[in-house]
């Protein structure tokens, strides 16, 4: 795909809904903590047990995800809700003015909304996204907390850089939703990208330039649920995701179908670490870097 072309194609078809805001226009979320705050968060890391169930040590450089001041004023698509009573479904005044901040900025926070169930801030989220697709071929090893809602599929002492959900698929959501039940100490914000200056910025580059021409690849290496019984992250083994999980598949056709629902090559290997299972899938998915948005006709 190139930017700005006049009669662009999508990159791929991008399906309703996924789990619950929109990333059609993906903005910077909350002011970046201070240096400290930073700095005590990952010497909190260092106290946690994390992602292979061992001691974590603190990453050498604690990401800043975002430095001087937003680049859009989150007052633009945030809307507080304490006036409005906390209840299973939002009232009538609020999910209008939520869908007519969703039409305008591509996005919209509900800050102080009283909310504790999942199931409930689905129901708020559910007032823009009125679509759902399913959960499938997910990288992450994510378990549902409700319907179409999972959690973060990562340890809590991880820092999660700025990705695109799903991209790894032929068919990716066109929205997504974020709640907060639980935040660790020091942690919990989500950013989310202003991505048209991305885009112009990384095309002034050698890389952008290489990535418009020549697009990605993207393999993935799925490990056997039955060859790691009690070895999976959680047992503190380094094992991330089994295709079982991945795919929501029992056996290797089943997940080699839904692969290529995904638009994924597969390919059956011997795990590298454990030889005798033969249930190693690998996946590879070659695709456009840029991706093309008609909210803002361009890529």
């Amino acid at each position: 795909s190139r930017q700005r072309c006049p009669a662009p194609r999508p990159r791929r078809d991008l399906r309703r809904p996924a789990f619950l805001a929109s990333v059609r226009a993906m903005l910077a979320f909350r002011p970046l903590q201070a240096v400290n705050q930073r700095a005590a968060a990952a010497a909190a890391a260092s106290r946690a047990r994390g992602m292979f169930g061992g001691q974590v040590t603190p990453p050498a450089v604690v990401p800043c995800f975002r430095e001087g001041q937003d680049k859009i004023d989150t007052s633009k698509f945030t809307i507080d809700c304490s006036p409005y009573k906390p209840q299973p479904e939002p009232e009538a005044e609020l999910q209008e003015r939520m869908e007519a901040v969703f039409k305008e900025m591509g996005v919209v926070r509900l800050t102080n909304t009283g909310l504790t169930e999942a199931s409930d801030m689905k129901t708020y989220a559910n007032v823009v996204i009125k679509e759902q697709m399913k959960y499938e071929g997910g990288a992450n090893p994510r378990e549902g907390i409700v319907t179409n809602v999972y959690e973060v599929g990562a340890p809590s002492d991880a820092w999660l850089h700025y990705h695109h959900e799903m991209a790894y698929n032929q068919h990716s959501m066109k929205n997504l939703a974020f709640c907060s039940v639980k935040a660790p100490w020091g942690k919990g914000d989500t950013y989310l990208s202003e991505n048209m200056s991305v885009t112009e910025e990384l095309l002034k580059t050698d890389l952008g330039r290489k990535l418009q021409d020549k697009g990605v690849c993207y393999i993935r290496c799925l490990t056997d649920r039955e060859a790691y019984k009690g070895q999976g992250w959680k047992e503190g083994k380094a094992v991330y995701n089994h295709w079982q999980l991945s795919f929501g598949a029992e056996t290797p056709q089943d997940a080699e179908e839904k692969a290529h629902s995904c638009g994924l090559e597969t390919e059956w290997c011997t795990d590298p670490l454990m030889e005798d299972s033969k249930r190693y899938l690998k996946t590879k998915l070659r695709a456009d870097a840029f991706e093309y948005c008609p909210d803002v006709g361009k890529n």
